[in-house]
């Protein structure tokens, strides 16, 4: 039975056109068969940065499917390379997450599941099966692929709240339920817990031995689930059994908690880098004030010793007194008009003639000091 996302005998046109009318949502897509000389060659026309792409497949000397004379994986089959395709595959841009179905192929699921090809009607599947509950309730779809489910919800449109329920090879107690949110199919795993009642993605809602009844309950907006279920699909019966034995790794309650945690330690890694930012440009800000402050205390502690110098200048620079000469003039007029008393004379002019040396030296001092101030400030020009 042909896959859903398989179309024959339409132009890159109607392609791109059915691709268009389904949503330029990344990741939607649709494969193509060729015909005529390049029969066995397929063309995956696939929705990226939302304009449609188109892709030829065709098979290398190995007899390996490859994509742009690129192998992916080395598949044999279309199918296997596909589904390689819907998990993030180094060197391929986008993720292949929404088939356009081929009406034609759910036709053929439908007539095949009629026919019944070996297996038991779905009804009859879903009431033998253990815990199974009840005779079908209008979703349950038999053992069909994932592929098929994804089909059977899009008939229509991707309308939130389309679901089908889909029960699993070999495993009687389980199922999967295909749900729309937010415009695209999602998968979540259905089985039974310790106490016999059905729980989705092994979080319970409420304590239903059955799967209509967990059905039902879902129908309506409930703690914890994402969409109510309010428009059943089918295709008529279960489809030719698939291979669902990965279904469970599937499972949108993964997928969306492994997104949850993606997004949680981007929000995280985000948070840590503003935080680093953040201490880096404090840190920056405070060794700018630390630099501001230091400079001012520099310029004011150079303006003080300037000041200190000024005043320096100003005190070693003061003139002698001038009246030194006249003051010994006038002590030696008056030893001349003194007594004549020759040795009261003579020690009269000693006295002054000591004071004038006195003063001569102080004068000098003051003199060598001006020189050496005047030396130091042609030297610090």
């Amino acid at each position: 039975m042909a896959p859903p996302w398989l179309w024959k005998g339409i132009s890159r046109e109607k392609s791109e056109e059915l691709v268009t009318e389904a949503g330029l949502d990344d990741g939607r897509y649709l494969v193509r068969s060729r015909d005529g000389p390049n029969k066995g060659e397929y063309v995956l026309c696939v929705v990226f940065k939302s304009k449609a792409t188109h892709h030829l497949i065709k098979r290398n000397e190995e007899g390996q499917y490859i994509i742009n004379k690129k192998t992916y994986g080395g598949h044999q089959k279309i199918a296997q390379l596909i589904k390689q395709l819907k998990t993030k595959t180094p060197g391929w841009p986008v993720v292949l997450t929404m088939p356009v179905p081929n009406p034609e192929s759910q036709k053929n699921a439908t007539e095949s599941a009629s026919e019944g090809k070996g297996t038991e009607p779905p009804s009859k599947q879903n009431s033998s099966s253990s815990g199974g509950g009840g005779g079908g309730g209008g979703f349950m779809a038999g053992p069909i692929s994932r592929e098929e489910a994804e089909a059977a919800v899009a008939v229509g449109g991707l309308a939130d709240g389309n679901f089908v329920v889909r029960s699993r090879v070999n495993k009687p107690d389980e199922y999967v339920l295909c749900v729309v949110y937010k415009g695209k199919a999602t998968h979540h795993l259905m089985g039974k817990n310790e106490d016999g009642n059905f729980v989705v993605n092994k979080k319970p809602y409420g304590a239903h031995k059955t799967v209509e009844a967990l059905i039902g309950h879902l129908g309506t907006k409930q703690p914890g689930w994402p969409v109510p279920l309010s428009s059943p699909k089918s295709l008529g019966g279960g489809g030719g059994g698939g291979d669902n034995g990965d279904d469970a790794d599937d499972s949108a309650g993964k997928e969306a908690a492994k997104k949850a945690e993606q997004a949680a330690e981007r929000e995280r890694r985000e948070e840590e880098a503003q935080n680093l930012r953040r201490e880096e440009e404090n840190e920056k800000r405070k060794q700018e004030q630390e630099q501001e402050q230091e400079q001012e205390q520099q310029e004011q502690e150079q303006a003080r010793a300037q000041t200190e110098r000024d005043n320096a200048i100003t005190h070693e620079v003061t003139p002698a007194p001038t009246n030194v000469q006249p003051a010994v003039h006038l002590q030696t007029d008056a030893v001349s008009e003194s007594s004549p008393d020759s040795s009261s004379m003579t020690l009269t002019l000693a006295r002054a003639v000591i004071n004038l040396g006195n003063r001569v030296e102080e004068a000098e001092s003051k003199l060598k000091n001006l020189e050496q101030i005047l030396a130091r400030l042609e030297t610090a020009a």
